[in-house]
C-alpha cells in the first residue's frame, strides 16, 4: 500500500503546480489581474465616451484629446513616485491593497460625480461640471493600468522559477485577454441599463473583487513563507551603503546615458518604443476624432468602442496563440521583428 501511495506522489501532472502552495497564489494573482483588467475593458470605453459626449466631454475642441493625452505621462509618473512612497512604507502587500483600493475609490466617486452633476445641472463658471470630471478622469484611467498591472507580475515572478513563469505566463496573459474581452462587449448591455455612470461603478466593483483575490493571494505566501514581503527585506539587508550612495547622487539621466552607452541594443530599443507610442497617439487621437465625429449617442459610442476593443484582444488573442506560434516554426524572431513596422506602415496607409 505505501509503495503504490508513494508511486502515486512521485507521479507527475502537467497542471501540477496549480495544487502547490506557490502555484495556488499565482492562480489567485491571476484572478485578481483578471478582474483588473475586465474593471479597465468597461471604463476605457466609458471615458471616451464621456470625453467625446456633448454633454460631458469636449467634442468641438481639436486639441482636447491631444491635450489630455500629454498629461498622460506626467500623471503616471506621479502615480509611480507615490507608489514608491507606499512601498517603502507599507510592503508590496500594503503598497497593491492601498494602491487598488485608492484606484477603485477613485472610479466610484468620478462616477458618483457625474452622475450627480448630470441630474442636478450643476455648472462652475457657465461649464457643466461634468466636464471637470471626464477630462481628469479619462487621463487617471489611462494612468493607472500599467501600476496594478506591473505589482501583479512583480509578484508571479518572485514566486515562480524561470522554468514556470515561461510555462504560466503566457496562459496568464490569454486569461487577462478574455477578460478583457468579457468586459468590453458587456459595456454595450450594462450602459444600456445602468447608464455610463453605473457602468464605472461596475469598475469599480471589479476592482474590489480583484483586491480580495490578490489578497489571498498574498496570504497563501505568507503562510508558507514565500512573500515577496520577506524577500524584499532580506534584500534591503544585503544593500550596501556605498551603493544607496550612489544611487541618491546619480541622476536617471545619467544612469541612462550610461546603460544605453554600454548596452546599444537597449538604445534602439528605446527609440522603437519612443516611435511606436508616438505612432499609437496619433491614431488615437484620430480614432478618438473620428468616433465621437460619427456617433452622436452616448451609450452606443461606449457599447461600439467596448465591441472595437473587445475584437482587438479577440486579433490579439488569435495571434499569441495561433499564429505566431506557427510562424515561429519557420521564421527566425529578429526577422518576424522586423516585419512588424512594415505591417504597421501598411494598415496606417490607407486610414
Amino acid at each position: 500500500q505505501k509503495k503504490t501511495n508513494n508511486q502515486h506522489e512521485e507521479k507527475k501532472s502537467p497542471f501540477q503546480i496549480q495544487w502547490t502552495p506557490q502555484g495556488k497564489s499565482v492562480a489567485w494573482m491571476a484572478l485578481g489581474m483578471a478582474f483588473h483588467y475586465l474593471g479597465y475593458s468597461l471604463a476605457r470605453p466609458i471615458t471616451v465616451a464621456l470625453f467625446t459626449s456633448k454633454s460631458t466631454g469636449y467634442p468641438g475642441s481639436p486639441g482636447a484629446f491631444p491635450f489630455a493625452m500629454a498629461f498622460v505621462s506626467p500623471v503616471s509618473l506621479l502615480l509611480l513616485l507615490s507608489y514608491g512612497n507606499v512601498l517603502d512604507k507599507y510592503g508590496p502587500r500594503g503598497a497593491l491593497s492601498r494602491s487598488t483600493l485608492g484606484c477603485a475609490l477613485t472610479v466610484f466617486l468620478a462616477a458618483a460625480g457625474i452622475e450627480l452633476s448630470q441630474r442636478t445641472g450643476a455648472t462652475f463658471w457657465g461649464i457643466p461640471a461634468t466636464k471637470f470630471i471626464s477630462g481628469p478622469l479619462f487621463v487617471f484611467r489611462e494612468s493607472y493600468v500599467q501600476l496594478l498591472t506591473s505589482q501583479y507580475w512583480s509578484f508571479m515572478a518572485s514566486v515562480l522559477t524561470p522554468n514556470q513563469s515561461a510555462k504560466w505566463f503566457a496562459p496568464i496573459a490569454g486569461l487577462t485577454s478574455i477578460s478583457s474581452v468579457v468586459g468590453g462587449t458587456a459595456v454595450s448591455f450594462l450602459s444600456g441599463r445602468l447608464n455610463l455612470s453605473g457602468t464605472l461603478v461596475c469598475t469599480a466593483i471589479a476592482l474590489v473583487i480583484s483586491l480580495v483575490a490578490t489578497g489571498s493571494a498574498y496570504s497563501i505566501a505568507e503562510t508558507h513563507g514565500f512573500s515577496p514581503d520577506r524577500q524584499e527585506t532580506k534584500r534591503a539587508k544585503k544593500v550596501d551603503k556605498a551603493e544607496k550612495d550612489m544611487e541618491k547622487h546619480a541622476g536617471l539621466v545619467e544612469k541612462a546615458t550610461k546603460l544605453f552607452a554600454r548596452v546599444p541594443v537597449l538604445r534602439a530599443l528605446f527609440l522603437e518604443i519612443l516611435a511606436s507610442q508616438g505612432l499609437a497617439t496619433l491614431l488615437n487621437v484620430c480614432f478618438v476624432a473620428s468616433v465621437g465625429a460619427t456617433i452622436q449617442d452616448d451609450n452606443v459610442r461606449a457599447g461600439w468602442v467596448g465591441n472595437f476593443y473587445a475584437l482587438i484582444n479577440v486579433f490579439s488573442m488569435t495571434l499569441q496563440f495561433g499564429v505566431l506560434p506557427l510562424l515561429m516554426q519557420y521564421i527566425e524572431p529578429k526577422d518576424l521583428w522586423r516585419m512588424t513596422p512594415i505591417i504597421s506602415l501598411g494598415f496606417t496607409t490607407f486610414q
